[in-house]
């Protein structure tokens, strides 16, 4: 490699001579610009190989083919690749695995890979690539723009770091170069000095004492020859030009001058050689390191004893820091004089000692008004105190800072103003006075309140409406939300409003986050806008609510999407009222349609009997037998209507109930009578457990209506021969009735909703047990009527149903445990009495 080669060439230089190092320096074979780039495409698949050799010819390319991992990691020992393009689904060896081989040796662990895969498309299999090693993941079908753009920056890097190591080359050369000059230097130093030590004794004590001279003297000196070489130069002139005594001797002092000061260094020079007085100068010179060094020199001519000129002799003294210092002054006096900011200074009793142009339009005084007086005509009355004590804090040594007050105009006018304050010291560290910049906020204040303001409008509009607002700098990855956001969310706010991304993500159910996620996206790719509704799991207390979203793009000056702002409004109770909504609409379709389907059967039934007496007439025993359907059917007919008017009077508050005190005992074994034959038809086991002292008060029809509708569900639901009990108790000033059966039960997802208007288990037309779904509504609202309660339980389908009735007890029994008889009526004979009908069906009149 170049860094181990230009060691190597180092160490000969020393062993075989300087001229040796060079040559091999110059001889060192350097690979060439124009070289192709190798790059090794590595595929289990020809044709796809052929494909990548396609998209990537260049001239300025080398492809090295492999059809699998073996074949690459050969390639990769023989020669250097600048890029490895790495199919990931290969037999023997993945990618992946291939890529950790190649990472794990030295030789090739720089090389860069780029992967490339049809299958391996998920999240999980790109960090892998990543951790692989790879620089690049990309998914066939490749673009091929985008592959050779890629490729093209990795080749370019390749050349880069080629052509760097070409420069390291030829710097050591140079440097090789550079020795061999100052060991040819160093031979002409000794030679020198050779010559030197040949002189007169006493042209060595001059020497000796200029070089004391040279070396203590904090001052440079270089003595020159007629042409303006450097023929002698103390140690401290070399530290100021950052060159070695070898580097300076011989040369020419034009060399190190700056081409600012080289003019005037020529005419210099010529003054001294026509005869010209000493002098003094200002000017600059150029260090080793290229920086400027700035001097001021005394320069003299040195002539002989015939008064010929032989060259100068130049004391320099460093004034870099010296002309930095006034420069900084200078460019801090020309803010001070150009700030818009008032810029002044007071003394220890606040008396005003400078002032600077900004001071006068702010404050409206000039200079020569203000300075001289107090700093008190600045400040209003009621806040001289404060400015007092603050006077007192920065003379007992506090640092002063920054603050906002009021402060006064020479018109009177009052002015927010921001202050900062600091404290001037002399060269001892004595505090003298302080310093103060004061800047006009009057404008800033005004639109600060205004949006404090408006702020405050938008946060009581949003609190009323329940809106969240949110925004997003998609640049900086930065989220605020607003109060109503953490509400919405359940999150504990935070003091600035900023929250991650992923505090949202998280909140998302997961079929949500995806389909969520893709229209974000695609609402910052057009720009535009988008409303959208999903749900989420509130932190605080794992509630699912609904939310609807609305968000815009808002753009930068470049057009691009910068923010996307947009608002949270939770629409939960608005959701589930529209699926209620829904819900009872369905249920009332489904309720009409089993209401045409169970008025036809009887009405059927009817019709049929009726056509048996028309046909028939003189057979008698059909015709009894067609009166009873007809009876029967009828009934079923009145019994349906009387439900259907019991839902309307309940829903309009119309039922009138007859209540008295009764016994529900009675009232029990009546209803029971009403249901028997349908137990006795279908086989069923029917026993019950009534007792005595069942005193409540009611409307007897309303509480036999009850019990008979609760039966009959329980001999409809049971199969033939199943069991069915009714049980009835006193229980803390209750009367309790329990029907239990064995019958089919009821779906745990129905029993929450089982008094429902229309809802029945089965709710399709050729449902074998009939009915409407209006009986247990009836049941529940006759009994709250009567000031009592009803639950149905079940543990399941095919698990029985238990039906309780619970109604408040009456305890006022008579002594003898009976009821009071009614007084009797007198008999008296019918009177006839003449009844008007008016019907518009003449069957029903």
């Amino acid at each position: 490699m170049p860094g181990r080669g230009g060691q190597r060439l180092h160490r000969e230089a020393g062993e075989h001579g300087s001229a040796l190092v060079a040559d091999a320096c110059l001889a060192f074979p350097l690979k060439t610009m124009d070289q192709p780039i190798n790059i090794l495409i590595v595929d289990d698949e020809p044709k796809n190989l052929t494909v990548l050799e396609t998209v990537l010819a260049d001239p300025g390319y080398r492809l090295v083919r492999a059809e699998s991992a073996d074949q690459a990691l050969l390639a990769l020992v023989a020669e250097e690749f600048a890029l490895l393009i790495l199919d990931i689904r290969m037999p023997g060896m993945t990618g992946f695995e291939l890529a950790q081989i190649i990472k794990e040796r030295r030789k090739t662990a720089r090389v860069p890979i780029i992967f490339l895969t049809a299958y391996y498309n998920e999240d999980q299999h790109v960090l892998t690539g990543y951790d692989s090693g790879a620089v690049d993941y990309l998914h066939k079908p490749v673009n091929a723009s985008i592959l050779r753009s890629k490729v093209a920056v990795f080749a370019e890097l390749h050349r880069t770091q080629r052509e760097c190591g070409l420069a390291n080359r030829t710097l050591l050369a140079e440097m090789t170069e550079r020795r061999r000059a100052e060991e040819q230097l160093r031979v002409l130093n000794e030679t020198l000095e050779q010559r030197v030590a040949e002189r007169t004794e006493a042209l060595r004590e001059r020497e000796e004492r200029l070089r004391r001279i040279f070396k203590q003297s904090p001052a440079g000196i270089v003595q020159t020859d007629v042409h303006g070489n450097m023929t002698l130069v103390n140690d401290r002139w070399c530290e100021m030009l950052g060159f070695s005594r070898a580097e300076l001797l011989g040369r020419n002092v034009a060399d190190v001058t700056d081409a600012s000061s080289l003019e005037l260094t020529c005419e210099n020079v010529r003054w001294l050689a026509e005869g010209g007085p000493d002098f003094q100068i200002e000017k600059n010179y150029r260090r080793k390191d290229g920086t400027i060094l700035q001097v001021q020199s005394n320069m003299a001519g040195l002539r002989d004893a015939a008064g010929r000129y032989q060259g100068l002799l130049a004391v320099v003294l460093d004034i870099t820091e010296r002309k930095r210092a006034e420069e900084t002054v200078t460019r801090l006096a020309a803010i001070v004089e150009s700030s818009h900011d008032a810029l002044f200074s007071e003394d220890r009793e606040g008396i005003v000692t400078s002032w600077n142009r900004g001071a006068e339009q702010i404050f409206g005084y000039r200079a020569d008004e203000i300075i001289g007086t107090s700093i008190m005509r600045l400040i209003p009355e009621a806040r001289q105190e404060a400015e007092h004590e603050m006077q007192r804090n920065i003379a007992a040594g506090q640092r002063g800072g920054t603050f906002e007050t009021i402060r006064q105009a020479k018109d009177g006018r009052e002015f927010h103003a921001s202050i900062t304050v600091s404290p001037l010291k002399n060269a001892a560290g004595k505090i003298i006075g302080s310093s103060r910049v004061v800047r006009d906020i009057t404008e800033r204040k005004a639109a600060e309140e205004a949006l404090l303001a408006n702020e405050e409008r938008m946060r009581l509009a949003t609190e009323a409406t329940e809106v969240g607002i949110w925004e997003w700098n998609l640049f900086t990855g930065f989220i605020h939300w607003d109060a109503q956001m953490f509400r919405i969310y359940g999150v504990v706010p935070t003091a600035d409003g900023l929250v991650t991304y992923e505090t949202w993500r998280r909140a998302l159910l997961p079929e949500d986050l995806v389909p969520q996620e893709e229209l974000l996206a695609d609402t910052v790719r057009r720009l535009g806008k988008s409303t959208r509704d999903f749900r989420i799991v509130r932190a605080d207390n794992g509630e699912c609510r609904w939310i609807q979203a609305v968000e815009t793009v808002r753009t930068n000056e470049e057009g691009k999407a910068e923010w996307l702002v947009g608002t949270n409004l939770d629409v939960t109770a608005r959701t589930n009222a529209e699926r209620a909504i829904r819900e009872e609409a369905q249920r009332k379709d489904e309720f009409l349609a089993m209401l045409g389907h169970e008025l036809r059967n009887p009405l059927n039934a009817i019709r049929h009997a009726v056509q048996i007496g028309v046909e028939a007439p003189q057979n008698h025993v059909a015709c009894q037998a067609a009166a009873k359907v007809i009876d029967r059917q009828s009934m079923q007919l009145s019994r349906m209507v009387d439900d259907l008017l019991d839902v309307a009077r309940i829903n309009r508050g119309r039922v009138e109930l007859r209540v008295e005190a009764l016994d529900l005992g009675p009232l029990l074994e009546q209803a029971i009578a009403a249901v028997r034959p349908l137990f006795d038809g279908r086989g069923q086991t029917f026993t019950s457990d009534i007792g005595s002292q069942l005193r409540v008060n009611g409307d007897a029809p309303r509480l036999e209506q009850v019990f008979v509708n609760l039966l009959t569900n329980a001999a409809k639901y049971t199969p033939g021969n199943g069991r069915i009990s009714l049980h009835v108790r006193h229980q803390k000033g209750e009367v309790v009735v329990t029907i239990t059966d064995s019958g089919a039960g009821i779906p745990p997802e129905l029993l929450p909703r089982i008094f429902d208007l229309f809802r029945q288990a089965d709710s399709t037309l050729d449902r074998a047990l009939g009915g409407l779904g209006i009986g247990l509504n009836v049941v529940k609202s006759l009994v709250e009527i009567h000031f009592g309660r009803v639950t149905v339980e079940s543990p399941g389908t095919n698990a029985g149903t238990t039906a309780t009735v619970s109604l408040p007890s009456l305890l006022e029994w008579s002594a003898a445990g009976s009821a009071p008889a009614a007084p009797p009526i007198a008999a008296a004979p019918p009177k006839p009495v003449r009844v008007l009908i008016v019907d518009d069906h003449i069957d029903a009149a």
